[in-house]
């Protein structure tokens, strides 16, 4: 991963790279060259000096910077990780086209082993900033890798290439792998939120394992598909209390995928359940908050429970929802229903909510 340093570097670098080689000119032979001379000298200025010309280096230099970044000198190692950062920085960039897929078909030389895996890792990185369709089976192949810092950042690279093939990789990953690797391709499939991952991640919420249910559950709410009894969710009483915030927190944003698509129903049916489990006074009113917004008149009979609530930010988040929303007749006589039956302290606030919508009628 990179510092933020690195990152500082690789900006100032991309500023000044991008006129390192007068009128968009290729590097020459003599240019690469002396490029790597200065990459390999033991002065400081030489080195950052051509960390900061690094960009138009292209896919030439690539492979001569990975000898480099895997020797056995530590300043011109590090100059070379930092170049072939910068490297595939500029070729990722808008427009870049030829010489993107010309330095990531590059960057797939570092792959192998005798690479260290300083330098797997990062190419591996890097890919996921410049590859495509193209590199995918070199990458998706490192998963099964057998060291776990490979697979790890193997994984992260297919999370973040666009396109299909990809995609198809990691959904085909989640089907036979197991194990920690497999909750981490779950999230990976959850963060690209995309519906076609969902048929193998409701298949996995019927796993006799928790931890598996629970991460496939996240990455479900991330895409936000429709209700679908296939769903497994598993009971409220069988969770501890930090898997009752997880599973409440996932319910929410599920929630609020579906209401983002219209589908208010869907997203009113979660909501309640985060209302009637709900492990913390703040997963509370958010429901409350996203129920009200999503459908006012449906979930009108919730908030005003609500001002019942034993806690009192839940008590004033529904007053709040209820003071903003048009106290229709229907809505005035549920409110002094409740009344009868409401505590002092309820009262006073069914008063204040009846006073607001008093207001509005005077207002208009």
């Amino acid at each position: 991963m990179i510092l933020c340093s690195d990152k500082l570097s690789l900006v100032l670098a991309l500023g000044l790279g991008l006129t390192a080689l007068p009128g968009g000119q290729a590097a020459t032979a003599t240019d690469l060259d002396a490029f790597l001379a200065k990459i390999r000298s033991d002065q400081g200025p030489l080195r950052v000096e051509a960390i900061m010309a690094a960009g138009p280096m292209g896919a030439p230099a690539v492979v001569p910077l990975g000898a480099v970044a895997d020797g056995p000198e530590r300043e011109p190692g590090i100059a070379a990780r930092r170049a072939l950062m910068n490297i595939a920085a500029y070729a990722g960039r808008p427009g870049g086209g030829d010489d993107r897929k010309a330095v990531a078909a590059a960057l797939l030389q570092l792959l192998p082993p005798p690479h260290t895996k300083l330098v797997r890792t990062l190419t591996l990185e890097l890919l996921s900033w410049t590859g495509d369709d193209a590199v995918v089976p070199a990458v998706a192949a490192l998963c099964a890798d057998p060291d776990p810092d490979v697979r790890d950042e193997a994984k992260r690279a297919l999370q973040a290439i666009p396109g299909p093939a990809s995609l198809k990789a990691l959904i085909e990953l989640a089907g036979k792998t197991d194990g920690e690797f497999r909750l981490a391709v779950f999230a990976a499939l959850g963060q690209r939120a995309a519906p076609e991952a969902a048929e193998v991640l409701i298949a996995a919420t019927a796993s006799p394992d928790l931890q598996t249910v629970l991460a496939a559950l996240d990455a479900l709410a991330r895409i936000g598909i429709a209700k679908d009894d296939r769903v497994k969710l598993p009971p409220w009483e069988s969770l501890d209390s930090a898997q009752r915030l997880r599973l409440a927190n996932s319910y929410l944003r599920w929630a609020d995928q579906r209401a983002a698509k219209g589908a208010t129903d869907d997203a009113l049916a979660v909501y309640n359940l985060v209302l009637e489990h709900g492990p913390a006074e703040h997963l509370i009113c958010a429901a409350l908050i996203g129920a009200a917004h999503a459908a006012p008149d449906q979930a009108f009979d919730a908030v005003l429970k609500a001002l019942a609530h034993q806690e009192n930010t839940v008590r004033l988040t529904a007053v709040h929802l209820l003071e903003q929303q048009h106290g229709d007749d229907a809505k005035t006589t549920a409110l002094l229903e409740a009344y009868k039956q409401a505590s002092p302290l309820s009262r006073e606030l069914l008063l204040r909510v009846l006073a607001a919508w008093n207001h509005q009628k005077l207002g208009n």
